[in-house]
């Protein structure tokens, strides 16, 4: 029970699988749409590739981070607070590769 707060990270690096290896087709639910992304087929999987690495890495680092986090003996709510942080960080980090992308 004490390792589900790993779960998000871990969905990060899925979705970020499934975008680097171009699996999922132009659309308009799953990706990362933009009006560029959505009227060109090419920039779609060139920029959600960038965005899934990304999602990978930044997944990774955060499963990471949470998993010594954890590890120190620190208040339960403080855990927390730095989880969500991470994740939050992680989040923003893609977004920031895909408007740059």
């Amino acid at each position: 029970m004490k390792y589900l707060i790993l779960l998000p990270p871990l969905i990060f690096c899925a979705i970020g699988l499934v975008l680097a290896f171009q699996m999922v087709p132009p659309n308009a639910t799953t990706g990362f749409r933009t009006g560029r992304t959505l009227s060109n087929e090419a920039a779609w999987y060139a920029v959600n590739a960038n965005v899934g690495w990304s999602l990978v890495l930044s997944g990774l680092v955060a499963a990471a981070v949470i998993w010594h986090v954890f590890a120190l003996d620190l208040n339960l709510s403080v855990k927390c607070l730095i989880a969500t942080a991470t994740l939050v960080c992680a989040a923003s980090l893609t977004v920031i590769v895909g408007t740059m992308s």
